[in-house]
Parts: C-alpha cells; structure tokens; sequence
C-alpha cells in the first residue's frame, strides 16, 4: 500500500473513530443540498495491467447545483513510475494537474448515498507517461463513489474509477499508446 493511502487511513481512524456510532446525519441535511460547499480529499493508486503506476492525493471544492448533482474542481498532487513501455526505459517523479468532476448521487440511506462520479482534467509529469507518450496528458474517469456520514458535516468516501490517461494525439510527436487503470479510492468530504 502507498504512503498516501497508508496516510489517509491511519488519520481517518485515529480522528474519526468516535464518529461512527454517532447520532443520525444522512443525505437529507442541509449542506448537502442545493447551494452547499464541499471539500474533499482523498487518496487513490490504480491498478492496471497497463506498464506504469500512478500514485495521486486529490483536493477538491465542489458546489451542489441541485439536491443530487454537484460540480467540483480538484487539484492533483502525486507520483509516477513510467516502466518500460515498447522497448523504452520509463521514469519515476511527480504529476500535477486540475480536474472538473460531476457527482450525482442517485441512492441513499439514513447514513449513507452512492453517487456516480465522472470528469475530465489535465495533468503535467516529470517525465513522458506512458514512458513513450508525453509529459502532458488529459485523464478521463468515471466510477462510483459511497460516501459514509460520520455526522452532519462530515463524510468518509470509498470509491472506485475506471481512469484513462492519454495526451490525445496533441503533444508527443503523435505518440499517444494512452493508460487504463481502475483506481480506488479512500478519502474524506466535508460539506457546509
């Protein structure tokens, strides 16, 4: 497991144990309705039998414009390792970029919603990933996420994505092999 991921779940109990049997809070509370602010955080690592890794930890602000849908921008931070792809040493370093996702939450419970998360966003690397792609990418997801309510405000987020990774034929000499990944995730949200 990567240290982000190992870093989010060690806060995520030692802080928010005591949340879990707290009192009822659930999709029907204010803040998460129409005209309320989220932020998230969260950690994700893909899995993929593409060659190469992907390590991110994501921070977002969002805006519910309906009762069910919400519009976030996130900014990535994370790393990389580029293996060797069509006889081409990979490399290892840094990725950053900024994603537009929609949220729409279309089950809930009494504690609980699943939501069905989508977007697109562009990311800049160290070096060309895929090893013989390009330092610039677009990356495209869709998934779902389960938000769990700790209370009123806060939210623990589990979730999976199918991500692709690819510069769409516009920069790396008109290289673009492209990276498939599902990706899980494990964060936390907080809404106002």
């Amino acid at each position: 497991m990567n240290r982000p991921v190992r870093l989010v779940l060690l806060l995520s109990t030692l802080v928010l144990w005591p949340s879990l049997a707290a009192a009822d809070h659930g999709p029907d509370s204010e803040v998460t309705r129409r005209g309320g602010w989220t932020f998230q955080s969260y950690a994700t690592t893909t899995l993929s039998d593409d060659p190469g890794e992907l390590h991110q930890l994501r921070l977002g602000v969002g805006r519910y414009l309906t009762d069910t849908l919400s519009l976030s921008a996130e900014l990535v931070v994370g790393s990389f390792d580029a293996e060797v792809f069509e006889g081409v040493a990979g490399g290892d370093g840094t990725v950053f970029g900024v994603d537009a996702l929609l949220r729409w939450r279309f089950a809930e419970g009494e504690r609980w919603e699943l939501a069905l998360v989508g977007g697109l966003g562009v990311v800049r690397f160290d070096s060309p990933f895929p090893a013989v792609a390009s330092r610039t990418n677009f990356e495209d997801q869709v998934g779902l996420e389960l938000a769990w309510y700790l209370n009123e405000q806060l939210r623990l987020l589990l979730g999976v994505r199918y991500l692709h990774v690819s510069n769409a034929g516009l920069f790396g000499g008109g290289r673009n092999p492209g990276y498939d990944a599902f990706v899980p995730q494990l964060g936390l949200a907080w809404s106002y």
